[in-house]
């Protein structure tokens, strides 16, 4: 029984030590240059354009050509924070006004923005919080889940996907 305990005992150690280098990894927002992999620095502006994002609400279906939020990274590890400067709209199949992206917060392939909100044809504001996923070394992360957002006009399921860059189009991908 002490043999088994004892074996038992140095397996779990053994998972630990493998799994240990991998929880310590930190996510960080990182541009590619030709000397390597180079992560930007608090303040640093970035973009997360998308031409996909689409809403379905009570009222219908909401969408634009294109959303821009502009923002400043405000932490770039172990986990990664920014916050909202400004976000657009473009090419809207409804009059979307006050969109506002709120501040973000990712690592481990999860994120999620808080303060989410805009206005639908000048009455309906939806509010919320929109999560998303992303893949380790890619500049793009995609909307999940479902009745991410709610307000006057019932609940809204927000998709689609954004991707990543500096404010000279350089792409900014996430370790």
């Amino acid at each position: 029984m002490i043999k088994k305990l004892t074996m038992l005992a140095m397996a779990v150690g053994a998972l630990v030590a493998f799994a240990a280098p991998a929880m310590a990894q930190a996510d960080e927002l990182y541009e590619k240059t030709i000397n390597g992999n180079v992560p930007l620095k608090v303040g640093a502006e970035i973009t997360l354009t998308s031409t996909n994002l689409v809403t379905h609400a009570g009222i219908g279906t909401l969408e634009c050509k294109k959303v821009t939020i502009h923002g400043e990274v405000t932490k770039n590890g172990p986990t990664i924070t920014g916050k909202e400067k400004s976000t657009t709209v473009e090419g809207c199949n409804h009059t979307i006004t006050d969109p506002t992206a709120g501040t973000v917060e990712l690592g481990s392939g999860t994120g999620k923005t808080t303060g989410t909100s805009f206005t639908v044809d000048f009455f309906c504001t939806f509010t919320g919080s929109i999560p998303f996923k992303y893949v380790t070394n890619t500049d793009e992360a995609v909307v999940t889940g479902e009745n991410q957002l709610s307000g006057g006009c019932g609940s809204a399921t927000m998709t689609g996907s954004f991707t990543l860059e500096t404010k000279d189009g350089t792409p900014v991908y996430i370790s």
